[in-house]
């Protein structure tokens, strides 16, 4: 009966998304991933309650109803502390706060059905539930964890201050081993499945031959990643483009592109620095460049350096440019550093005579429409060939267009008719042509990106790196300003508004406990437990050797307001309890109330948190299949609510007990 509250809790929030327009996709379902084990943790502590209400003697209604009713504070204020940490996400800003926007949505809908759930329909269906003389009397395996519970409770509230020390020292053992053996990437590039290949060659190549060099790259290509999982290789000659904003965008019939697909499967099983490694082997005799990058997981961040450097003056923006570039490249895990700079070849600079074009009776006009014709044809004719349109263009032949030298043999027409060479009327130089022109603030820029080997470099690094070597540049080229951008940009702004996200979440929380519990001191109780979940995340992304994230903070933040709901219902079970330890309040009273409460309680704070982390957990070990997006949160949430959850479970009696003793102190100095 309490399991169904999860099908009327889904339901319910999937007509919601169809009512809303919502599409089920990767972001839609990983709300319902993250809501799918807290469905039912309303419904379990009010199912458990019956369970005892019908032990003492109540009628099934009587129990059903007291069971709604007794903790239905503590109920509603997990939810709203549940709602208070993802809410603010939807303040996150750019390309991230877009990603993410339905996450904080459907994990709300979610909950507030549930809740509805646990207050209404299951009182209705549980009630016709009996049980047994056998299941009432009858001793089961948990209450032996149970006994064992209350005596680790007993042991560590003898000494509450030595267990507080304790807790503090795995608390900072966590983060300094986060700190000295973990990295931060936006979006850690695994499981990927599409790579790029850039190619580049001499200028002046045909677009036929940067084809045919294309699909000698693809041959070797095919040979080399066959027991990879290769699906596709798709060439595209003529341009440089692999996304929407690529600052490395290229067009021009020297340039080529490859796109490169692996099947998730083998994807998922594969590191992409190993995959890089391999395709840096494919080599082409008669390319400029050939570089390979992989394509991670998640919205679009940019390159791991994405540096636009501008001047007013040419010579000193390209010389720091070159420098800075040597200098990088230098460094140990840099991948695919490139320019976004592209030379337009060599080009013939013809000067007009004015005083020779006059003589012949020609125009500067008249020479520019015969050099138009000359290489770009002059169309004669026009015929049709069943409906369609078939045009002649009449210009010269390629070889005859490759040199100056034969420019100065063409002979044009006069208004007399008569052929002038063109010689005597003009001169030809062949010069290298300015480069395709590209601004930043009005400024002539250059795009610099890197990407990184991210076991050896992050992007943050590199970006200092960067801007260490800057530094010493910017002496020497003082025309020259620069500006980052890309995941450095993206990473920026994103912790920034997490930061944000998570103060609004701590103070929400805060406020809704102080409303449910009338005081200040034990929400701060309470609120002491989201640290303990930050113990499990740390070890648990230390010990399976993957980087801290965008989205493992996400389930950060979101964990927040989960880790409380199991400080919640122990807190509102020993406020309940208070008033029989306060008519005699000794010292062996308070250990013994305090150890049996939360034995009482052991069981649905238990099963609670288990519920949620099992339906995070086989997400977050791709049992059903992985996907890179859904696995930092899931395994970031499943390993802080169980770590937080044992851990209030032992830190939240001896909190209270510290609490207690100081009012009752604060009691007896008033008193005298």
């Amino acid at each position: 009966m309490i399991s169904l509250s999860l099908p009327v809790s889904l339901l319910g929030t999937l007509f919601f998304m169809q009512q809303n327009g919502a599409n089920f996709n990767l972001i839609t379902m990983l709300g319902l991933i993250i809501s799918l084990g807290m469905l039912v943790d309303n419904s379990v502590v009010v199912g458990e309650l019956y369970s005892k209400n019908l032990t003492q003697g109540m009628s099934p209604q009587t129990a059903a109803t007291e069971a709604a009713h007794r903790f239905w504070i503590a109920i509603l204020c997990s939810v709203l502390t549940t709602i208070a940490a993802f809410t603010p996400l939807l303040v996150t800003k750019g390309v991230m706060g877009q990603f993410i926007g339905w996450i904080p949505i459907i994990v709300n809908i979610s909950l507030l059905l549930s809740l509805f759930d646990s207050y209404f329909l299951l009182p209705s269906r549980i009630q016709f539930i009996r049980l047994s003389q056998k299941n009432t009397n009858h001793k089961t395996w948990f209450n032996k964890i149970e006994s064992l519970f209350e005596l680790f409770i007993k042991i560590a509230l003898q000494k509450p201050l030595l267990s507080s020390f304790i807790l503090l020292i795995l608390f900072i053992s966590s983060f300094f081993v986060t700190i000295v053996g973990n990295r931060f990437e936006l979006f850690p590039k695994e499981g990927v499945e599409f790579y790029i290949g850039r190619l580049e060659m001499p200028i002046q190549t045909p677009i036929k031959k940067t084809d045919q060099a294309l699909e000698t790259i693809s041959i070797q290509l095919s040979e080399l990643l066959k027991d990879k999982g290769l699906e596709v290789i798709i060439s595209r000659a003529g341009i440089q483009q692999a996304g929407v904003g690529d600052p490395l965008e290229k067009n021009d019939e020297h340039f080529g592109m490859l796109t490169i697909k692996i099947n998730p499967d083998s994807a998922a099983k594969q590191n992409p620095d190993d995959i890089l490694t391999l395709l840096k082997q494919v080599k082409n005799k008669d390319s400029v460049s050939l570089t390979f990058e992989a394509l991670g997981s998640g919205p679009p961040v940019g390159k791991a350096l994405n540096l636009v450097l501008k001047s007013d003056e040419e010579e000193e923006l390209f010389s720091l440019v070159n420098e800075l570039k040597n200098s990088l490249s230098e460094l140990k895990g840099v991948n695919s550093l490139s320019t976004d700079y592209v030379p337009s070849g060599p080009e013939i600079l013809v000067t007009s005579k004015p005083s020779a074009l006059n003589y012949v009776k020609l125009t500067d006009q008249d020479l520019g429409i015969n050099l138009r014709s000359v290489y770009q044809g002059l169309i004669i004719g026009k015929f049709y060939d069943k409906g369609d349109d078939f045009f002649l263009r009449l210009r010269f032949d390629d070889s005859f267009r490759s040199s100056s030298s034969s420019l100065e043999k063409v002979k044009i027409l006069n208004q007399r008719n008569l052929l002038i060479p063109l010689s005597p009327l003009a001169t030809f130089e062949e010069k290298e042509g300015p480069p395709i022109l590209r601004r930043y603030d009005f400024k002539r820029s250059i795009t610099l990106t890197a990407e990184t080997k991210s076991d050896e470099l992050t992007s943050v690094q590199l970006n200092k790196e960067a801007e260490s070597r800057l530094e010493d540049l910017f002496k020497k080229y003082k025309s020259v300003s620069p500006v980052f951008g890309g995941e450095a940009e993206s990473t920026k702004e994103s912790v920034q508004s997490l930061i944000v996200a998570l103060v609004l979440a701590v103070f929400g929380i805060f406020g809704i406990l102080v409303f449910a519990f009338n005081s200040f001191i034990k929400p701060l109780l309470v609120i002491s437990s989201i640290p303990l979940g930050l113990i499990g995340i740390n070890l648990a992304f230390f010990l399976h050797q993957r980087p801290l994230s965008f989205l493992a903070l996400i389930g950060t933040i979101g964990l927040a307001g989960v880790i409380v709901n199991s400080a919640i219902i122990l807190v509102s079970a020993l406020d309940e309890g208070l008033d029989n330890y306060l008519k005699n309040p000794t010292s062996a009273d308070k250990i013994s109330f305090l150890s049996h409460v939360s034995k009482e309680r052991l069981r649905p704070i238990l099963i609670t948190s288990l519920t949620t982390v099992g339906g995070l957990f086989p997400t977050a070990y791709a049992l059903g299949g992985y996907d890179a997006t859904l696995v930092p949160l899931t395994l970031a949430m499943g390993w802080g609510l169980f770590a937080g959850t044992l851990l209030s479970l032992f830190w939240i009696p001896i909190g209270y007990s510290l609490i207690l003793s100081l009012t009752q102190s604060t009691k007896y100095n008033s008193k005298n």
